[in-house]
């Protein structure tokens, strides 16, 4: 690495200088959007020539060039033995130690301007969940990849500063010697691909983007909107046709906007294996690159809408601990944003080790519960709007067409039902629990049994009528942590039962494991030799270990064990078979088991770096 480069060590460094005017021109460029903003929406209660506002403003960017300055001057970072520290505030003063064994991600961002100056942002993500942990605004761009570099996998490996499971599973270097920086190409996007990508995805976010403009070019007329006065006022069919072309038209907007978004946000995409950790760089406008440390991936997500199932693709997302690179908070980072099914499985199987398995369906009887959730859920909407269009005197009486409609709808429920019942299911195999769920978009989770955090067992007051529950396996991911585990749904009342006792006998047998990895041959504070585990056939007390409550590890951490389970392995409680319950009024879509019991097994005792 060029000494210019470098980062050094043990020796305060800043920013970069140009960050100071950079940043100052970006807060004032804010404050001129909501300058705007306010012109537009508040009908030009805000006069932008004005004497007092030009004072304003120019007194405001004083302040910001100040601030900057001091922000600029006070902020420094020092690449310690061990550790990131930083200390910043222009008030008020912090200060930062982060454990370089701690740091999941370091994600470096440009945008155009930024490129022309040649500074970057770095992102330091660690395992504490979706938030950022800290901020570099802005260094130059060589210093970013440099820091890129040493904080993340491969320089913790350097240093000797690997986590403990790291070095339980081997794959940390040794202190002082030379992590492997060969790389290897694993997967790039063609543009083919891209354009299908674009084509294939709906943005959120082009969605409210459309309808604010749409809403500020109509000026308080939705005629008006787009310019469209002309074409509704020519229309045959009235209100209710000048409302279905506003909403086509906005929804084609959104579609349009939603295509050029996720084109410039994955173009180039470029994955590629470097040592122990994955690489991606990708953007047109603003560039992204970051990591995906191998040994950090707590779940694999295979991700297939509609449109991609049809034509045979799928995309792929990793998720680490407590966050997902390069997805600001959300939890994953696609490692193959669109290939054939086949590549991606192929991808997946490279990270992971995983090959697809047949997953096993809910039982039948679960699509009558479907039929019904969707028919009570028709009968509700169709309700609404009958009694809007009735309230509302402008729009038509719905007569008998709108009675036509509703019965029609009612008529397909059975196929909804089938299909969603068609779509979901789980398997096991020898080292991952997958759960499947979902038709519009179908997600197939692959989870590591060594990285299951906990595992719930969940009963609705609907589920139990018809013997069921839904088994779910969290991680240490901040997706799981905000309710997207791993759940097999509406699985058989004794195969939940079952499932969930596979799952803590993986458990315990990954503690025991860890216990003796780190004692090593002898037993800590007994000095006794440590009794061999005796394989893992699935079944309760396999690990060599007695399948009793209570019991702890070596080193403290206590056996995992499901609250009201028996040593036979029976599992929860027995389904009430309660006859008696309505189901009618079941309109959640996924059985996360509110309204009814649920049972959890956590893996207390192992700390975050430890589970990680």
């Amino acid at each position: 690495m060029p000494s210019d480069v470098a980062v050094p060590g043990n020796r305060p460094m800043r920013l970069h200088p140009l960050s100071v005017p950079y940043r100052a021109v970006a807060g004032s460029v804010n404050l001129g959007t909501l300058v705007f903003l306010g012109t537009v929406i508040g009908s030009g209660s805000v006069d932008p020539t004005g004497l007092g506002f030009l004072g304003l403003l120019l007194g405001y960017l004083v302040l910001m060039g100040g601030y900057q300055v001091a922000y600029f001057r006070r902020f420094e970072y020092v690449l310690a033995d061990g550790s990131l520290d930083i200390t910043s505030g222009v008030v008020s003063r912090r200060q930062r130690e982060i454990p370089l064994g701690r740091i999941q991600n370091v994600d470096v961002s440009q945008n155009p301007v930024q490129r022309a100056l040649g500074i970057a942002g770095v992102r330091i993500e660690t395992a504490g969940g979706g938030d950022t942990e800290a901020v570099l605004k802005y260094v130059g761009r060589d210093r970013a990849r440099a820091l890129q570099r040493e904080l993340g996998g491969s320089g913790r490996a350097r240093t000797g500063e690997g986590t403990a499971e790291d070095a339980q599973e081997g794959e940390a270097t040794v202190p002082g010697g030379e992590a492997d920086r060969s790389e290897e190409v694993i997967f790039e996007l063609p543009t083919r691909n891209l354009v299908l990508l674009s084509l294939f995805t709906i943005d959120p976010g082009a969605g409210a983007i459309s309808s604010v403009v749409a809403a500020l070019s109509s000026g308080g007329d939705p005629r008006n909107v787009f310019m469209l006065r002309g074409v509704i006022e020519s229309l045959p069919g009235g209100t209710l046709q000048a409302v279905a072309l506003v909403l086509a038209v906005v929804a084609l907007a959104a579609w349009l906007l939603s295509f050029v978004l996720t084109f410039a946000r994955y173009y180039g995409f470029r994955l590629v294996r470097v040592g122990d950790e994955l690489e991606y760089e990708r953007g047109l406008l603003q560039h992204y690159s970051g990591t995906i440390p191998l040994d950090k991936v707590q779940t694999l997500s295979l991700h297939e809408n509609v449109l991609k199932r049809r034509f045979g693709y799928a995309t792929l997302a990793v998720e680490t601990a407590g966050y997902g690179p390069g997805s600001d908070g959300g939890g994953s980072e696609s490692a193959v944003p669109l290939a054939e099914r086949d590549r991606a499985l192929a991808i997946a199987d490279r990270i992971e080790g995983f090959d697809d398995p047949a997953v096993e369906r809910p039982p039948r009887r679960a699509r009558e519960r479907y039929a019904v959730r969707f028919g009570a859920a028709v009968a509700v909407l169709a309700g609404l709007a009958y009694w809007v269009a009735t309230a509302l005197p402008f729009l038509p009486d719905p007569g008998t067409r709108f009675l036509a409609g509703v019965v029609a709808v009612l008529a397909l429920t059975p196929v909804g039902a089938h299909l969603r019942w068609r779509n979901r299911g789980y398997a096991t195999t020898d080292d991952h629990f997958v759960a499947r769920t979902g038709f519009w978009s179908r997600t197939t989770r692959i989870v590591p049994y060594f990285r299951v955090q906990t595992v719930a067992d969940a009963r609705t007051v609907f589920q139990r009528r018809r013997r069921l529950a839904s088994v779910t396996a969290d991680t240490a991911s901040s997706r799981t942590l905000g309710g997207g585990g791993a759940t097999a749904i509406d699985v058989d009342g004794g195969d939940a039962d079952r499932l969930r006792e596979v799952l803590r006998t993986r458990l315990r047998k990954r503690l025991v494991e860890r216990t003796r990895r780190r004692t090593g041959p002898r037993s800590a504070g007994t000095g006794g030799p440590v009794t061999p585990s005796a394989p893992d056939d699935g079944t309760p007390g396999s690990d060599g270990e007695e399948d009793g409550d209570g019991g702890s590890g070596d080193d403290g951490t206590p056996w995992v064990d499901v609250p009201g389970s028996d040593d036979d392995g029976s599992g929860g409680d027995e389904d009430s078979g309660d006859e008696d319950d309505e189901e009618s009024g079941d309109g959640g879509d996924e059985d996360s088991g509110d309204g009814g019991d649920e049972e959890s097994v956590d893996v207390a005792g192992s700390t975050d770096d430890e589970s990680r």
